[in-house]
């Protein structure tokens, strides 16, 4: 684990499963955009050896694969954490699920129960100790999912979006609403940024910033028209979404509750489109349902 640098103040850190921006601020305080996957000694270890207090975290949104040092964080530096203000009910809920689950136990010790200062929804930019951050409303992976933007003009996307290696290689995004994360990921073809950070691995310039976005946009629009030919007769609910996973080429040993959400949501988008209908827990094809392709 080391500090790689991109631009000006911004580096990044590379955990195991995902990327945390950094930015420093001048006498040894740093900001961070997202905290990391798993409680690590490492990760914290690191930024001493660094010289860096920490002084604010951006969490791109609350799920627990972004948050999970905000705790250690908190304890060592009295570390101030921003989140998306439509994420904090929620992140309790999806704790709920994954203690239900017996998804990643790690997690458990690391539930947002400490003080959030939270970022609205119309919110533009944060301001810590004098720097401006911009920030881009991005909802769709989560509720209220934001990305955020440094001085050096690096947008860290968290969620909204993956690298392009990643999203060619994605069955089944998770998503809390796939129609917003479209919009969203509009909004980001429309920022002027030098680099585009993913949060799990990968970092696009401006000159492939389009067709980040174009491949992101693709992969759903497939996965709405995969789940139209799916229902090409009436299915009950769970063999409607399972036949839906199982054609996306999900196996039966990756389907957890996030993937299985991922598919309901998809679902439900169809059914508030008109596009398909639920009656006495069948879903039926609904008419002149569109089929779109790329």
């Amino acid at each position: 684990m080391r500090l790689e640098p991109l631009i000006g103040n911004t580096s990044i850190i590379q955990t195991p499963f995902s990327t945390v921006t950094l930015y420093r601020m001048g006498d040894g305080q740093a900001v961070l955009v997202d905290s990391g996957d798993y409680p690590r000694q490492a990760f914290l270890d690191l930024l001493e050896q660094e010289g860096l207090r920490v002084r604010a975290v951006i969490c791109s949104h609350l799920h627990p694969d972004h948050i999970s040092n905000n705790p250690a964080l908190i304890k060592r530096w009295g570390t101030e954490i921003f989140a998306p203000a439509l994420d904090i009910a929620p992140a309790q809920d999806m704790f709920d699920m994954i203690e239900h689950s017996g998804t990643n136990p790690a997690w458990a010790s690391i539930r947002p129960v400490y003080p959030i200062t939270p970022i609205p929804p119309d919110q533009t930019a944060l301001t810590i100790d004098g720097t401006v951050f911009p920030i881009v409303q991005t909802p769709g992976h989560s509720y209220g999912h934001v990305a955020a933007i440094t001085p050096d003009r690096v947008c860290v996307l968290g969620d909204a979006m993956m690298s392009i290696p990643l999203i060619r290689q994605a069955k089944l995004p998770y998503m809390e609403d796939a129609d917003q994360a479209i919009e969203s990921m509009e909004r980001i073809r429309q920022t002027d940024c030098a680099l585009y950070v993913a949060a799990h691995k990968g970092v696009t310039p401006r000159e492939d910033r389009d067709e980040m976005v174009d491949e992101n946009i693709r992969i759903e629009l497939r996965l709405y028209d995969l789940f139209r030919r799916v229902m090409d007769k009436p299915r009950s609910r769970k063999d409607a979404v399972d036949t839906f996973m199982a054609e996306a080429g999900v196996l039966p040993t990756q389907i957890s509750w996030y993937v299985h959400h991922s598919a309901e949501t998809r679902l439900a988008s169809l059914i508030r489109a008109g596009e398909l209908r639920e009656e006495d827990g069948m879903i039926y094809p609904g008419r002149n349902a569109p089929c779109q392709r790329l």
